[in-house]
């Protein structure tokens, strides 16, 4: 099935040059993006080529910058002193502490060196980038009593959250804003004392479900809005006690919900095998966008003119952003942030006011003018710097001024493009991370050999083992959390799946016996994964509308794989459901899914 990019542009089709060796589309619109980002420096305007690796296979070297979950324990490089890391602890980079690397005891002008001609510019950056300091974990000064998180603002009360903001009491959640005590969640907004969701919004004690908004006091729910009270419904607005799409009265709900016994596992893990049936029938909306024009991608909102974009709002005149929030314009191959970015080319983790600013991430705090930097904040007209902040006309972090600094980069962008490497992102191995440890395993999951035959780094991280008085097989967990002891806090729980122990903390059974939800079988890393493979990648496919033929496009492939025994068997209650769910589903245009559902 072949993949669908801006269909309505003129465009050549050119082979990448990557491991995937496939076919992409370069547009005229693409050519007309490059040609306005081009940089032009001491009056001369220096052109991007057209890239050599096709979109996915950019993204995927993005993404291997970006650790958000992998935490360790190490020692500052600057006082000694504990503390957490992205940056497992034999690693060829040096690690500051928050708080030191922020402060003026130290200087990224201090670390300068002088451009090597006889040399390419990609192994210089590397030396440069392992000798200046490094910050151990990216969150704000604001957060309260949230230690274990990484990539997040405005916390409090949290714990192994990721790419999160202002949320409190909230646990095991990847990409949530503005919830409160929340547990083992993705992309989770204004949520309140929900569990296992995946992709909700504005919702209240909802359980094991996925694309709801506004809804409350409900367990096992696909694509629902304004539904309460309900249980195993898909395609439902404005409901309330319903049971497998059937309206029922308040008392025959109450009777039917409880003899599913969901308060303990073994009910739990039936109650999905029901839904998973049901649900199998069911028509499915080709994408998840709102309130787009003229967009193709995924879980799109409030967007214009912006093309192969996924999980992103306010867009405009974009094309490959990816997790993206609070207005984006005029960017491409973009990956992660936002908040008023424009005119960006290839970066990740870049924004916050950030204008032009090409082959970059980590760099923040109305920043302009930047190429190929890493982790430079309120800075502008920097080349292949590292750990500079409030900078400017800087190489390779020694400091030139604004003439020496015009006269120097064209000659050092020339000499890279004869070797090969102006207009290419960094090669894969410059990142400090492991393959697996990165955003780039959770969207294009590779084992260890396929990793390396692509050239990314693969390191095997054990990680310590853990301090407690015992360990108890999940498979031996009692049935409901009525039977678990307080003495609990002091087990490791091994995982059913994986075999890896792990801990429950205090703000977790509290959750658990409140809601009467039974301890769960499997790992937070485990959990994580399964609810990723309960998403669409993030690739379109060409398709016809099962209902009325007319073509689209949709992140629904028709050559997805049934679901198999050894795939179901592994995933916990909600999850052979849900990844059930998602293989060859009967897809609609949003018009006949309308009809359907209204």
């Amino acid at each position: 099935m072949k993949t669908c990019t801006q269909p309505d542009r003129r465009s050549t089709v050119k082979q990448c040059v990557g491991a995937c060796s496939a076919s992409f589309q370069v547009t005229d619109a693409d050519r007309a993006f490059y040609d306005k980002v081009s940089p032009v420096i001491g009056g001369k305007k220096i052109n991007i080529p057209e890239p050599s690796l096709c979109p996915e296979c950019r993204q995927q070297r993005r993404m291997v910058w970006r650790n958000e979950r992998k935490l360790y324990r190490a020692k500052s490089a600057l006082s000694g002193n504990p503390m957490l890391s992205m940056y497992y602890p034999d690693s060829d980079v040096r690690v500051f502490e928050q708080k030191e690397w922020w402060s003026d005891q130290w200087n990224g002008l201090d670390y300068g060196q002088s451009f090597d001609f006889s040399r390419p510019f990609f192994e210089q950056f590397l030396e440069l980038k392992k000798r200046v300091p490094h910050i151990n974990l990216c969150n704000d000064s604001e957060s309260i009593n949230c230690d274990y998180v990484n990539q997040t603002t405005h916390l409090k009360n949290c714990y192994l959250v990721y790419d999160t903001d202002f949320c409190e009491q909230t646990y095991y959640t990847h990409v949530g804003k503005r919830s409160f005590r929340c547990m083992d969640g993705y992309r989770i907004f204004d949520c309140k004392n929900c569990y296992e969701c995946v992709d909700c919004k504005n919702s209240y004690q909802l359980n094991f479900s996925q694309d709801c908004e506004d809804c409350s006091e409900s367990f096992f729910l696909k694509d629902c809005k304004g539904v309460r009270n309900s249980f195993g419904c898909i395609n439902l607005r404005q409901k309330q006690y319903c049971f497998l799409n059937e309206q029922l009265t308040k008392e025959d709900y109450e009777k039917r919900l409880n003899d599913l016994q969901l308060q303990t596992f073994s009910g739990r893990k039936n109650a999905a095998a029901i839904v998973e049936d049901f649900f199998r029938e069911f028509p499915r909306k080709a994408d998840h966008n709102i309130q787009v024009e003229h967009c193709t991608g995924d879980y799109l909102t409030h967007c214009k003119d912006s093309f192969d974009c996924f999980d992103a709002e306010n867009l405009q005149d974009c094309r490959y952003v990816t997790n993206n929030s609070e207005g984006s314009k005029d960017c491409m191959d973009y990956d992660v942030w936002g908040v008023h970015a424009e005119l960006l080319y290839e970066c990740c983790t870049v924004g916050e006011d950030a204008f032009n600013v090409l082959f970059s991430m980590f760099c923040w705090g109305n920043v302009r003018d930047l190429m190929y930097c890493d982790y430079c904040m309120h800075s502008r007209n920097l080349f292949g710097c590292v750990g500079l902040k409030r900078n400017q006309y800087c190489i390779l972090n020694k400091q030139y001024t604004k003439d020496e600094y015009e006269a120097l980069v064209p000659r050092i962008i020339d000499h890279m493009h004869k070797m090969g490497e102006w207009g290419e992102f960094f090669p894969a191995n410059i990142p400090p991370f492991s393959y697996q440890e990165t955003l780039a395993q959770d969207f294009y999951p590779l084992k260890k050999e396929q990793a390396q035959s692509k050239g990314f780094r693969w390191h095997d991280i054990e990680a310590p083992l853990l301090k407690v008085d015992r360990i108890i097989p999940a498979e031996k967990l009692p049935e409901t959390i009525d039977q678990i002891p307080d003495d609990i806090l002091n087990w490791a729980i091994e995982c059913v799946l994986t075999k890896k122990p792990f801990k429950i903390i205090p703000q977790e059974l509290a959750f658990y016996r409140e809601f009467q939800i039974p301890i769960p079988r499997l790992h937070p890393d485990e959990r994580h994964r399964q609810r990723m493979a309960l998403r669409n990648p993030r690739k379109l496919w060409e398709r016809n509308c099962d209902k009325c033929g007319r073509d689209i496009l949709t992140s629904y492939s028709l050559d997805r794989p049934a679901i198999g025994s050894e795939e179901s068997d592994i995933f916990d209650h909600s999850k052979s459901v849900q990844i059930a769910q998602a293989r060859r589903e009967k897809v609609y245009c949003e018009e006949c899914y309308l009809k359907e559902v209204y």
